[in-house]
């Protein structure tokens, strides 16, 4: 075991709330094997709004005060400290771009927030190649110290499992339910699926915001507050995962989805550039509800039967033993300098 400790910066914590905090406790989990770890979350609890700029600033000054550690922060969490590795799991800027409506002041100082932790940070590690991107072009980030580390799937959690096939072809979508994720388009395809027969909509979100918004469908089921091996049966229902997402950084549903043996269709954020190659993943730009339910038709019908095949796929390049190896490689190689 290693003496200095390795300080994981979350300031929601880990856990399966959310893909930042699920990514966080699987850092914890692979690094605890080798090193010693510390969880770092907020140190002001009920700051209200200002307290996304306070605990930065918080830990940010513990950090520079604090001697003896590697620092593994996620991204704007302590940006005014020089992380040794700055995790990147999309960028607000990139958000902003693709929701202009949602822009605030308090989003555009959140991206100026994350340009100055991915500059003061020795390392920057990047969950996908368009975050990537937008890191360089974006926040002007020196390519030579961003690494390219995809998310990854606990591909023995999300297996696929024999269901009872039914006539209906089963749509599910993962997701919170704000227009980030696609709402608008989930919202009309649910009022879609009144009109015609044959399908079914399942939705999986955290809480029961915009729930509402789905009220006396017959067609469309909702299920809240499911925990993690409650998500990998959930998945096992559908036939088809619909992510007509506007942004993400790399989508923790399409691969779980995957995982499952479930092919995916849905937005170029939910089918990425490392996904487009396999026949399984569709991406759209036609949102429009009967072309949604052509797609889906297509690959429930020629990968009904294959999803160990599929399963198999994602696991070779996405699977979690493939992802340790790599992680805990990069991690070795620059702790040795500490």
């Amino acid at each position: 075991m290693h003496s200095t400790p390795i300080y994981i910066i979350s300031l929601n914590g880990i856990g399966n709330a959310g893909g930042v905090e699920r990514v966080s406790y699987y850092f914890n989990e692979i690094l605890k094997e080798h090193y010693q770890t510390k969880i770092i979350t907020s140190p002001l609890k009920n700051a209200g709004k200002l307290g996304f700029v306070l605990n930065p600033l918080l830990l940010s000054i513990k950090l520079l005060f604090t001697p003896n550690k590697f620092v593994l922060c996620n991204s704007w969490n302590a940006f005014l400290y020089g992380a040794d590795i700055s995790v990147h799991h999309g960028t607000t800027y990139g958000i902003n771009t693709h929701l202009p409506e949602t822009v605030t002041f308090g989003t555009k100082l959140l991206a100026k927030m994350e340009q100055i932790s991915a500059k003061k940070a020795k390392n920057v590690l990047s969950v996908s190649m368009n975050c990537s991107k937008e890191l360089v072009q974006n926040y002007k980030i020196n390519p030579d110290k961003i690494f390219l580390l995809n998310n990854f799937v606990d591909d023995e959690l999300f297996i696929p499992k024999k269901t009872k096939k039914t006539a209906a072809t089963k749509i599910i979508f993962v997701g919170s339910l704000g227009e980030r994720k696609g709402l608008s388009n989930l919202v009309k395809l649910s009022d879609y699926l009144e009109t015609v027969k044959g399908y079914k909509l399942l939705i999986a979100t955290n809480t029961s915001s915009n729930t509402h918004l789905f009220e006396n469908h017959k067609n469309t089921q909702i299920y809240t507050g499911l925990n993690i091996n409650e998500m990998a049966d959930f998945y096992t229902k559908g036939d088809v995962l619909y992510f007509p997402t506007k942004y993400e950084g790399f989508s923790m549903s399409t691969l779980e989805a995957l995982s499952c043996g479930i092919p995916v269709v849905g937005s170029d954020f939910a089918v990425t550039d490392e996904l487009i190659g396999y026949k399984f993943c569709k991406r759209i730009d036609d949102f429009e509800p009967a072309n949604v339910l052509k797609e889906a038709d297509k690959l429930k019908n020629k990968y009904q039967n294959k999803k160990e095949e599929i399963h198999n796929s994602i696991k070779k390049r996405f699977g979690k033993d493939v992802y340790k190896k790599q992680f805990l490689e990069y991690v070795e190689s620059l702790y040795q300098s500490v």
